[in-house]
């Protein structure tokens, strides 16, 4: 079993998101975030495979293995 990140989430207007797994969380699709916001990932295994971006913002993955595919951008850079 995984965690699949729902891309959509930061559209809803959520600006902040927490997700601690004890399955691995995976990111398979592009992930944009309003300025400001802050993800956060907790996995014993956190594969990203697509963009993470969040202007200004906050961006912390970790637990244990974090592997980012080739090519990914992860930015939290100022707008």
């Amino acid at each position: 079993d995984e965690t699949q990140i729902d891309t959509g989430i930061f559209s809803s207007g959520f600006t902040q998101v927490k997700i601690d797994g004890v399955s691995p969380i995976v990111v398979d699709a592009r992930i944009d975030a309003r300025p400001d916001s802050k993800l956060t990932l907790t996995a014993g295994q956190v594969n990203v495979n697509a963009d993470i971006v969040l202007p200004s913002g906050d961006i912390t993955m970790g637990g244990g293995n974090v592997n980012i595919a080739d090519g990914v951008l992860i930015s939290a850079a100022g707008l």
